[in-house]
């Protein structure tokens, strides 16, 4: 039996990590063959600014991987999570094609493309410059009534379906496939950072009553919300922990390395505690009060019962749980992927957690929840694209 094998690979600002792992029988979650780390060049806030510096960091995390594995794939799931990843709203309606009035697939496909057509005309040529990375219907209307659910089957004359579309740069993805190129890997497919993450660290009950995951990561922190299942909203935001190492070393006037290591302790010396928290506290209040800014705008401050899972490389800092819970007023936890197959120090640290992510969704492509697009638009067309973003 042929095996089925999958390599993800997570071009960050500060590393690029990649994993390969292999669906196993009876194993719901990948298992882990062989990972890859290596510093990362030419990335600034999830944008490649040099495609062959990036380049590099891949081939040499991708060498220490294949270093590990007896398997060496030359494709990759890989994601994206610069600063102009976003999501946007938007409803397309269409008369129900059948002379039975029964709703179908295709019905559906044209709902979703007249809704993407739709977003072009309120935001004047919004897609002009951008690609689409992924489709979520959110909710369906049939002759103006809201139903839950899958449509297909029911009956009637007019289906409307609101839907979230998240998209980047056409620039910033197309940097980034030139860097795997250039690195000797085919793309398979592209994938938002925050959606590939919220597959492995929020569970389908968390989703369907509404939550927000939140990755603080180096240069940027991404959120994405869930509500009844699906993704309602998607935003980066331009600041991450790298800024808090950044106004250690100013604010105490040592070197970089000094500040990193001082942020990590951040409350295991009493002498400096205060002063560290008059630093700290600040920046990380800047973050959540942006993320409380975007709850407020898509009308969901204080209102998700599931509250906030808090991941990322800036999670290690002590009391930032605490610290989101003050600011955003909601229950705040954090969590750590748990995959088979490797070291603790991999399977169970925050960092890799959209490298893992990654791994899963690629395995599963081709089904739900999966909600690929873009790779799936440049090898295989339009009708592809939606056929996974059905519920």
């Amino acid at each position: 039996m042929k095996r089925e094998v999958v390599m993800a690979i997570d071009v960050g600002t500060a590393t690029v990590k990649t994993i390969i792992a292999e669906r196993r029988k009876d194993e719901a979650m990948p298992y882990i063959l062989g990972t890859g780390i290596s510093p990362s060049h030419g990335v600034r806030r999830g944008c490649v600014i040099n495609a062959h510096d990036v380049a590099s960091a891949i081939k040499n995390s991708v060498k220490k991987a294949y270093e590990t594995s007896d398997i060496k794939p030359h494709k990759a799931f890989i994601s994206i999570g610069s600063t102009d990843v976003e999501g946007a709203r938007s409803k397309g309606s269409v008369m129900v094609s059948r002379a039975d009035h029964e709703i179908s697939e295709n019905d559906i496909k044209r709902a979703l493309k007249q809704g993407e057509t739709q977003l072009n005309r309120d935001s004047s040529s919004y897609l002009l410059n951008r690609d689409i990375l992924h489709v979520f219907p959110i909710s369906y209307a049939l002759d103006g009534e809201e139903i839950i659910g899958n449509p297909i089957g029911m009956r009637g004359e007019k289906l409307e379906v609101d839907t979230l579309f998240i998209t980047a740069l056409s620039k910033h993805i197309n940097s980034l496939i030139k860097s795997m190129d250039l690195a000797g890997i085919e793309v398979e497919d592209v994938a938002a950072d925050c959606w590939a993450m919220s597959q492995i660290l929020t569970s389908e009950k968390e989703k369907e009553v509404g939550c927000m995951l939140i990755n603080v990561g180096g240069d940027t922190s991404s959120i994405i919300a869930f509500e009844e299942g699906s993704p309602i909203s998607v935003e980066v935001f331009p600041i991450g922990s790298h800024h808090i190492t950044y106004d250690i070393a100013s604010g105490l006037q040592i070197v970089l390395p000094e500040a990193e290591e001082l942020k990590i302790s951040y409350g295991s010396d009493v002498s400096i505690k205060r002063k560290l928290s008059s630093i700290i506290e600040p920046r990380l209040n800047d973050i959540f009060e942006l993320v409380d800014r975007h709850l407020n705008k898509i009308k969901r401050s204080k209102l998700l019962p599931a509250g906030v899972i808090l991941t990322g490389g800036g999670t290690n800092l002590k009391g930032i749980d605490e610290i989101a819970r003050k600011t955003l007023q909601l229950p705040v936890q954090l969590v750590q992927p748990k995959f088979p197959g490797y070291s603790k120090e991999t399977t169970e640290n925050p960092t890799w957690s959209v490298a893992l992510g990654l791994c899963l969704i690629g395995l599963n492509e081709g089904s739900p929840p999966s909600a690929f697009g873009f790779g799936s638009k440049i090898k295989n067309g339009i009708s592809k694209i939606f056929k996974n973003f059905l519920p």
